[in-house]
């Protein structure tokens, strides 16, 4: 036979260490939704009070400016899809230098570090 709790053993559901975790993320989940609609909610007041709309159409308009450096042809008569689409080019192509770049030095400060020339040792753990 099981041994009953008595009443005043249990435990309320808002002082479980159970469910504190739950209800604690439910509230900041909450919290945050409730700040996103009301950004959301002022931008397009302050949007529509001034005329404009919340639209992607902007995408189709000519930019009006250069970019010097890209692997994409590009001028300023073409659309600002195209600039887009040339920064993210522009960015990937720093990205995988960094990355190679990154993976080499690192590859030889961590051999130099087991080097049995002491000032090698020192330098690559400096």
């Amino acid at each position: 036979m099981a041994a009953s709790v008595p009443p005043s053993a249990v435990t309320p559901w808002w002082r479980d260490r159970r469910w504190i975790p739950w209800i604690v993320q439910g509230a900041v989940a909450l919290a945050v939704l409730v700040l996103v609609a009301f950004l959301l909610g002022n931008l397009v007041r302050n949007l529509t009070a001034a005329g404009l709309l919340l639209s992607w159409r902007w995408l189709g308009n000519p930019a009006g400016f250069d970019i010097s450096e890209t692997l994409l042809p590009y001028d300023a008569s073409l659309p600002y899809w195209r600039a887009l689409l040339a920064g993210l080019a522009n960015t990937l192509r720093v990205v995988l230098a960094g990355l190679v770049g990154a993976t080499v030095l690192g590859t030889l400060v961590g051999t130099a570090s087991f080097s049995s020339n002491g000032l090698l040792r020192r330098l690559a753990r400096v």
